[in-house]
């Protein structure tokens, strides 16, 4: 019973939320970072990229531009809901951990 659910918990929970985070990191290093470092104007500004013309004509203009833009936005839905959801099942986990020690 409980320790199974423990056991679970461990093993396919926290994995698969390390697998999206590993996936969003990768997307970023590999994909998002390279075109934007390719396409956007230097600046001087405290942001990395502070180009507003280039930022509006690629949404305009640039599906890749736009389809890194919703991917990434996905991603961190996903991985958002994850954290949500393990949030909530290791508050229920902490308290039957808890009644089964009292």
């Amino acid at each position: 019973g409980l320790l199974k659910r423990i056991i679970t918990h461990y093993e396919q929970k926290f994995p698969s939320v390390m697998e999206w985070n590993s996936i969003d990191r990768q997307f970023v290093l590999n994909e998002v970072l390279p075109f934007l470092n390719k396409n956007m104007k230097y600046s001087e500004a405290q942001f990395l990229y502070d180009d507003y013309e280039t930022t509006n004509q690629l949404l305009q203009e640039d599906d890749y531009f736009k389809n890194m833009i919703k991917s990434g936005r996905l991603f961190k839905d996903i991985i958002k809901r994850f954290y949500i959801q393990i949030n909530v099942d290791t508050k229920k986990l902490i308290k039957e951990i808890e009644d089964e020690l009292s």
